[in-house]
This record gives structure tokens, C-alpha cells and sequence, in this order.
């Protein structure tokens, strides 16, 4: 027998490799998949005016005129590679089941009046790009802050949930407010957890 062989009987024999099986618990390990801020976002509804990514964060510069003003940056996820999500033959994902957060913040001057709260919203979009299901949350002072504030949203675990081909970002003016708001919105990230 070579010297080699017999070292590698040796190793075996000392008990220095071992073999165990994989729990229930590890194989169901949590997926936490960043949604790219560079994968084409883009800037939608009248009151969007551009976009830029600078910095690593996401900038929606928006003017916010009365109404139900809004502007939106949305991504097209069936362009985009997300290898930890479940993905459709038709490109479509499943996020069912899954939880959306993202870290966003807003110029000092959209909180908007008591009455008339300006807001935030995360929206999951299907194949014909129509709002299907989201949350809103209004602008507050932990958005404003330098830090930014997380949005939360758990995605229901239903068959609407299981192909959806976008996601956004919208930022409203407040319900009949008659204000202007000029400014930015901005995200530094946007995480898929299940």
C-alpha cells in the first residue's frame, strides 16, 4: 500500500472525518434575497420627475401637486435575477408567503399636514402591471430622519401572490390636500425574506 492511502486509512480510522444528517431545521434555512437598486428601476405617475442611483441609494426626485398626486418607482421582476426566490416558467415570481422590507426616507418637507398625511406605499404588481395588493404607511419622522425608516409587508400566502411580475415604491400626497411638495424620496434597500 502507498504512503498516501494509508495516511488517508489513518485519518479515517482517528475519527477526524464524521457524517451526520441534515435536520428538518436546516434544510428550511431562512431566504433573505436583496432586490437590486441598479436592475432598471424606473420613475412612473405625474408627479415623478427622475431617478438616480448614486451612493448605493435610489433617489426619486418627486413635485407632489394636490390631489391624489403620487410618484412611483417600480421594477419589472421579470427582468430581473433574483436566484433566491422562487421563479415562474413565465418569469413571474412567488412571493407568497414571503416578507418585503424596505429602508426608505423622505426630504424633511413631505410629511404633510395632520389631516392630510402624505404616505409611502409598497405595491406587488401582476403581468398586466395592475396594484394588487401593498401597504401604506404615512410619513413620519423616522422617515425623515438621515437613517430612513423600514416598511414592512407581509406578502399573503394566496394564489394572486405566486405570480406577480413587479413591485414599486409610490410616494402619495395626502387625500384632498391642496399642497405642493417638492423633493426627494429615497430607498436604500429592498430585501425579500422568507
Amino acid at each position: 500500500m502507498g504512503l498516501l492511502p494509508g495516511i488517508i486509512l489513518l485519518i479515517i480510522s482517528a475519527g477526524m472525518f464524521t457524517t451526520r444528517a441534515i435536520t428538518p431545521e436546516e434544510q428550511s434555512q431562512p431566504i433573505s434575497q436583496d432586490i437590486p437598486l441598479t436592475a432598471g428601476w424606473k420613475a412612473q405617475g405625474p408627479g415623478a420627475i427622475r431617478i438616480e442611483y448614486k451612493d448605493r441609494i435610489l433617489e426619486l426626485k418627486a413635485s407632489l401637486h394636490g390631489g391624489d398626486d403620487y410618484a412611483e418607482l417600480s421594477l419589472d421582476l421579470r427582468g430581473t435575477r433574483l436566484p433566491e426566490i422562487e421563479r415562474n416558467p413565465d418569469d413571474t415570481y412567488n412571493l407568497a408567503g414571503t416578507e418585503l422590507i424596505a429602508v426608505v426616507r423622505s426630504d424633511q418637507n413631505f410629511k404633510g399636514d395632520p389631516n392630510h398625511l402624505n404616505g409611502a406605499q409598497f405595491l406587488l404588481k401582476n403581468k398586466q402591471w395592475d396594484n394588487l395588493i401593498g401597504t401604506w404607511v404615512g410619513i413620519n419622522d423616522a422617515m425623515m430622519s438621515p437613517a430612513g425608516m423600514e416598511i414592512f409587508f407581509m406578502v399573503p400566502d394566496n394564489r394572486i401572490s405566486r405570480e406577480l411580475a413587479g413591485i414599486s415604491l409610490k410616494s402619495t400626497i395626502g387625500s384632498n390636500s391642496r399642497e405642493t411638495y417638492e423633493g426627494s424620496f429615497f430607498v436604500q434597500n429592498i430585501t425579500i425574506r422568507k
